[in-house]
């Protein structure tokens, strides 16, 4: 063998090596550079419950972190199970809700002016905090809107003879319309296991368990909201005073151990 046959084997050698030590490096480097994602709730009441006209749902306060590289967050996933009870449901997130309110005055009173996003990618950078303010879908099916259906008919033929509120209110078949629709509350009092699983890049997942209670009390809060819905849908030529939707804010605990 010829030195420069040698020169030639020994080039396509190093050749081979080089073309196959690059991918590799990328490889090993992309691996170790795989982003690190974390949630942080909000450290005061970050989880709002809320009963309307289009169902159960809830809303959740945190923070993305994300290490090592940036990340693009696709999707949240909200899930929900009662205790003992069996129940749970699974829904996706829904709107974006500003983190800060701006607030309007007219006269003694102020309101909040917000105004939600709808949901998109998010792209969370390299050491920042990403704050978020998620609402998810309601749960409400089709026993909810039908129910609601048969309270506005309700209220309907009582508007025909009552000329109050109150009076609506009372009557039998309002009364009855509105113990059924608050049977769809699925926040009823007990303890809950809640799952939020983070989809990001290609094919990460991020999933982080939180327990929270509810008492008959703050059950209670909710399920009124089923009256007041029915006070809210009574044409405002009837007098009375209306009462506004209540929403109820829970702390959270973080169950260790979920990835």
């Amino acid at each position: 063998m010829t030195q420069y046959e040698r020169i030639s084997i020994l080039v396509s050698v190093t050749a081979i090596l080089v073309s196959v030590a690059i991918p590799l490096v990328q490889f090993i480097y992309h691996k170790m550079r795989r982003p690190i994602v974390s949630i942080i709730p909000f450290d005061v009441q970050p989880l709002i419950l809320n009963f309307d006209r289009f169902g159960s749902y809830a809303r959740f306060c945190f923070s993305i972190q994300c290490e090592k590289q940036a990340c693009v967050v696709k999707s949240i996933i909200f899930r929900a199970e009662r205790l003992g009870g069996g129940c749970s449901y699974e829904v996706k997130w829904n709107q974006l809700k500003p983190i800060f309110a701006n607030w309007m005055f007219a006269g003694p009173q102020q309101a909040s002016i917000t105004s939600a996003t709808l949901v998109h990618p998010i792209k969370v950078c390299e050491g920042k905090l990403e704050p978020l303010n998620v609402e998810f879908e309601a749960t409400g099916g089709v026993n909810h809107h039908h129910r609601m259906e048969m309270l506005l008919k309700a209220i309907g033929h009582a508007c025909e003879k009552r000329c109050s509120l109150e009076e609506v209110l009372s009557e039998q078949a309002v009364s009855a319309a509105i113990d059924e629709l608050g049977k769809d509350c699925f926040w009823q009092a007990g303890e809950y296991v809640a799952e939020i699983s983070v989809k990001y890049d290609a094919k990460g997942l991020l999933t982080q368990r939180y327990n929270f209670k509810i008492d008959e009390a703050q059950a209670g809060i909710l399920r009124d909201n089923a009256r007041v819905m029915a006070g809210l849908a009574v044409p405002a030529v009837i007098p009375g005073m209306r009462e506004q939707l209540q929403l109820l804010c829970l702390d959270v605990e973080s169950v260790a151990g979920s990835r």
